[in-house]
């Protein structure tokens, strides 16, 4: 397949190089000089893992979430966040990688950058919803341009400082964006490769929007649910390969919406059993506030509606929901003001006090930020 693609002009050289670099790594794979380890060797590792306490991974910045899910999102893994259209996966998706990539810029030294693949909104679309996220007290939002009525769009100018502060904090965090990569799994792994040595840091997170916007060229000509297992196993070896937290987005069947009872279920996966079976985790995304009238649904929004967070697969943990409030106008999701009183009261879990981030939405730093290290923009698709 490599050389036939290799021979086919139309083939681009980044895809082609992509592609062998995946085959490479499928003939490398197990030829370690370790493939059988005596348990005896993990013992110490575990055995100091148990004195130092629960291992944390890279925080999600929702308390309840960081904390149904048992710490974050560790190295290795592959969380798959799945939801209906218009759920609010990619809204999530977007505040979780700032947040880590907040948390991130707090040691610099030991956290790594947070890489976000984007196939469906480009980076200045995802740079807005930020900024609506990171901003809840504009008074304006950001108005869409209107060439017919002469309106150029964007924000108003009492709402200007505000955003220029989002914006002072955003330049402060190691958050990388790719929307140019190519539209392969091979893509977004020799991407990710590229990054790490090129800059010599191992991501603290990869986000991935979204599963069903990937290809798998070579496994293509056997239908589309054989392509997309390729694709989530592609994901999963890269977590596990290069021992990274990845965070990967997927679409629900349509019918879900049609059942009566419209809470998703793991069988809802779209395309495929195989992202049920390669994730670590699945969450499912329910938000009943969409299915209501228009004008309803976004009275209702405006104050914040109850957001069901489904752990529905954890294989090294429990399963089970936890509740966020949507807030529509800035497309962001909030820790309700009771879990952490019940948590304060030993019913909700661990305390405020232990979570990376505050309850606030992304709340501004106290401390002075060290610089993330320089790349040169034209280096990188991420940026």
């Amino acid at each position: 397949d490599a050389l036939r693609r290799a021979r086919d002009p139309r083939t681009p050289t980044g895809d082609l190089l992509d592609s062998l670099g995946a085959r490479l790594r499928d003939l490398d794979a197990g030829g370690g000089e370790e493939g059988l380890v005596q348990v005896a060797g993990a013992v110490a590792d575990v055995r100091a893992a148990l004195d130092a306490g629960l291992v944390a991974g890279t925080p999600t910045g929702l308390d309840p979430l960081d904390e149904a899910i048992q710490g974050g999102i560790k190295p290795s893994q592959l969380v798959v966040l799945a939801g209906s259209t218009g759920s609010g996966k990619t809204a999530l998706a977007t505040q979780i990688a700032l947040n880590a990539a907040q948390w991130a810029a707090q040691d610099p030294a030991e956290r790594g950058p947070v890489l976000f693949f984007s196939y469906e909104m480009n980076r200045d679309e995802l740079v807005v919803r930020m900024l609506l996220q990171m901003t809840p007290t504009l008074r304006d939002g950001h108005r869409p341009p209107n060439p017919g009525r002469g309106v150029k769009g964007g924000f108003s100018d009492r709402d200007r400082p505000l955003v220029e502060d989002s914006l002072a904090r955003m330049e402060r965090w190691p958050l990388y964006v790719a929307d140019r990569a190519g539209e392969t799994i091979d893509a977004v792994r020799g991407e990710t490769e590229r990054f790490i040595a090129r800059t010599g840091r191992a991501p603290s997170l990869v986000v991935v929007d979204y599963i069903g916007l990937l290809n798998a060229p070579s496994a293509a000509r056997n239908g589309r649910t054989v392509e997309v297992g390729a694709i989530s196993r592609g994901l999963k070896n890269m977590a596990r390969q290069l021992g990274i937290p990845v965070l990967a987005l997927a679409q629900l069947n349509r019918q879900v919406t049609n059942r009566e009872d419209r809470r998703p279920r793991l069988s809802d996966l779209r395309d495929s059993g195989s992202i049920e079976n390669d994730a670590n985790i699945v969450i499912l995304l329910h938000r009943e506030s969409y299915f209501l009238p228009e004008e309803e649904r976004r009275r209702q929004e405006e104050a914040g509606t109850p957001v069901d967070v489904n752990v529905a697969k954890n294989r090294a943990g429990p399963v089970g929901s936890v509740k966020l409030t949507w807030v529509g106008p800035h497309t962001s999701f909030r820790v309700p003001p009771e879990w952490y009183a019940a948590a304060a009261g030993g019913a909700g879990g661990v305390a405020t006090a232990s979570s990376p981030i505050a309850p606030e939405l992304v709340p501004i730093l106290d401390d002075p930020v060290a610089e993330p290290e320089a790349l040169d923009p034209e280096d990188l698709l991420f940026r």
